[in-house]
């Protein structure tokens, strides 16, 4: 009867090591994905940020040479977009938000930058990696423990 038992437990934590090392190498690969869409996103956004400067510099001074860095400013950003759409799901709605916020800042209408649409997408950015994060941290128990960090913080709206 004890070895019937013993073999009982030892089949149980075998089973539950395998479902811990799974958890862990989940956790570990949506890390990776969070820290690769910051940095592709810091990127993008230092990118757009380059290619403003540089247009406001070219329209100061016609040089062939201001035209190719503005070039690959916009080489770089289109890459780090790229990079960026690559990483997104395309079924989810922050996900989709977030590309039209982005496709929106490389439409360049003037020398600036529109300051709303580009806190738009950073807070977006930052809603998405957020999301993550907590599914990466609290993986199954992520939407009873977010339901209850919202309640707790008195919020009353469920697409956070």
């Amino acid at each position: 009867m004890t070895a019937v038992i013993t073999a009982f437990v030892s089949l149980v934590a075998a089973i539950a090591a395998a479902l811990i090392t799974r958890s862990v190498m989940v956790s570990n690969h949506r890390q990776a994905w969070i820290n690769g869409l910051r940095e592709d996103l810091a990127a993008f956004f230092t990118a757009i940020d380059v290619v403003h400067f540089k247009m406001a510099a070219l329209s100061q001074a016609a040089d062939t040479g201001k035209l190719e860095e503005q070039q690959k400013a916009r080489n770089d950003a289109l890459l780090s977009y790229g990079k960026i759409l690559m990483r997104l799901n395309m079924m989810e709605p922050l996900h989709q938000r977030l590309e039209a916020c982005l496709e929106s800042l490389l439409v360049i209408r003037n020398e600036t930058v529109d300051q709303n649409a580009l806190a738009d997408a950073v807070l977006l950015a930052r809603r998405i990696l957020k999301q993550k994060w907590e599914v990466t941290k609290y993986g199954l128990f992520t939407p009873p423990i977010t339901c209850l960090k919202r309640w707790w913080r008195g919020e009353r709206t469920t697409n956070h």
